[in-house]
């Protein structure tokens, strides 16, 4: 790991010529719970030292620990995974789908034929997207004076803005997630931040998570200040959080923190059958390819999402969508193997869990633009480096 660690060092100095990342922490795990890589470099931007236990703001790799919460709702009966979620979510239900312009040039809507469920939701095949990730749902929002931002994390975009198409007919990002996090707190009763802690965060002793860093000044003096590149490509500390602390409420889709170290445990436990949190059949599902449309992929990764999702697909290699991330359908060539699961998080933010190998990996940022440069070259090298020296 010697030229990796060359290369995380001298990105993350500002003093260096390729300077280009503020912070990073890279951890590698095996199915036998051992950590087999740890590195951190850079600044955390206040006085605690960078570090695996430094807190950092998640975004969408909150995603697979609210799929896990809504498959535990599921193997407890409360819903069925491909039962119509109209029951628990009828506001979700009354939405309707985009249905072409009219004569003046206005967004149309009609109902939706076909049924959204818990499946639909965890893959990103609802059919419900997010502003930003579809031109024709700006455009509704600006005819109906609806600016919202996601990253507000208020979630009234998410129970207001109309579907981009019917359920499952192809796969599109959105805020499904959200719901699915919605979906969990009313059919568990809990908000999501005590229904997570109770259910996936003390199972797995991970003490440095949550939605409201803020309620605990111990890992509130741990956060990791974000930071920006500006218009002149510099490199600069935010003045404000990337989303709001405190939040409003606990957004299933990008609201928690953690630490790398406490994170990592969570890859432990699908390396390692999910046991305590998931059924082994469970997690098989989870892992298992789940498009409808398998030719939307290509769209998926080459439209909205080739900046931050596109560089981690080597060409021609083959695709699908799993329930909690893109599922590899072949092996990478120096990487992970068919199988594996992927995501992403907009802070530059990165984690796959290869069960074939045993190996999951993750890399932690804090600072935007999402896909940057310096990051994806983190990204690629660390796990090209991972297959190289552990494999």
């Amino acid at each position: 790991m010697e030229d990796f660690d060359r290369l995380l060092t001298n990105i993350t100095d500002p003093k260096h010529s390729s300077y280009a990342v503020p912070a990073a922490v890279c951890s590698v795990i095996n199915k036998d719970g051992a950590v087999i890589y740890s590195r951190s470099a850079g600044t955390s931007g206040t006085d605690v030292p960078l570090s695996e236990d430094s807190v950092f703001w998640l975004a969408s790799q909150t995603k697979v620990m609210t799929t896990i919460a809504a498959m535990q709702c599921v193997e407890r009966n409360l819903i069925g995974l491909d039962e119509d979620v109209a029951r628990v979510l009828p506001d979700l239900a009354l939405l309707g789908i985009l249905d072409g312009q009219d004569s003046f040039g206005r967004w149309k809507t009609r109902k939706r034929t076909k049924k959204i469920t818990v499946r639909l939701l965890l893959s990103h095949q609802s059919g419900v997207s997010v502003e930003g990730m579809s031109s024709s749902l700006t455009e509704w929002g600006k005819q109906n004076n609806f600016s919202n931002y996601s990253l507000d994390n208020t979630m009234i975009g998410t129970r207001v803005l109309p579907l981009v198409d019917e359920p499952g007919a192809q796969l599109l990002y959105g805020a499904g997630i959200d719901w699915a996090g919605i979906l969990v707190e009313r059919l568990s009763g809990q908000h999501l931040e005590d229904y997570m802690s109770q259910n996936i965060w003390k199972p797995l002793d991970m003490t440095s998570t949550t939605f409201h860093p803020e309620l605990n000044p111990e890992i509130y003096a741990r956060l990791v200040k974000p930071y920006e590149r500006n218009a002149e490509g510099i490199l600069k500390p935010r003045e404000t959080p990337l989303v709001p602390i405190p939040s409003p409420t606990c957004v299933g889709g990008h609201g928690a923190y953690s630490s790398p170290k406490d994170y990592t445990k969570l890859f432990m436990a699908l390396l390692r059958g999910g046991q305590p949190i998931l059924k082994k059949s469970t997690l098989d599902e989870i892992f298992s390819p789940q498009l409808l449309n398998k030719e939307s992929i290509k769209t998926f990764l080459e439209g909205p999402f080739a900046f931050m999702l596109g560089y981690s697909i080597p060409e021609g290699v083959h695709t699908d969508h799993g329930l909690a991330g893109l599922l590899a359908m072949a092996d990478h060539p120096e990487g992970r193997r068919k199988g594996s699961l992927q995501w992403i998080g907009m802070p530059n933010n990165f984690w796959w869990v290869d069960p074939h190998t045993g190996i999951a990996g993750v890399v932690f940022c804090q600072y935007f633009p999402p896909g940057d440069h310096g990051a994806v070259s983190i990204h690629k090298a660390l796990e090209r480096a991972v297959y190289r020296t552990f494999k």
